[in-house]
């Protein structure tokens, strides 16, 4: 199998894309509380626990391709959540004029590569690319 160049694209954006999220969902899991008393006051612990998951086992789905368009979706919809209703209103902006100022440049862009993956798919060189491929020849191995 030869990857395209669109496959490592597609590659690059995983790796990062899911290393992130384990980063942001590591901490949220070890200190479930703390984050989520700051970040959503009032948010049950259940709901919370399913968000420091979510991240976690999304990220860790992106790097290895498997499932790539459920986790591209569960991330976007987070992330759509978290700019219009926890960033947005606590003054963020697209892109500061001041420094200081709360922005959701970050999560825009974790949105726009995990909508990117959603339509696209991990292409060949992901988990999703290999059972497509044995798939495709009828679960036989390499001809």
């Amino acid at each position: 199998m030869k990857a395209s160049r669109t496959d490592v694209a597609l590659l690059a954006l995983r790796l990062v894309l899911g290393a992130a999220f384990i980063a942001h969902g590591l901490p949220k899991v070890q200190h479930l509380n703390s984050w989520a008393t700051y970040a959503l006051p009032g948010i049950p612990t259940w709901l919370a626990a399913a968000i420091a998951l979510l991240e976690v086992g999304s990220g860790f789905a992106m790097i290895v391709g498997l499932g790539t368009q459920i986790a591209g979706f569960l991330i976007a919809a987070e992330m759509v959540f978290a700019i219009f209703f926890v960033q947005v209103p606590h003054g963020a902006v697209f892109v500061p004029a001041t420094r200081g100022t709360p922005s959701f440049e970050v999560p825009l862009l974790y949105l726009t590569v995990a909508f990117a993956l959603l339509l696209m798919g991990g292409g060949a060189l992901s988990l999703d690319g290999l059972r497509a491929g044995r798939a495709s020849r009828g679960g036989r191995g390499r001809r």
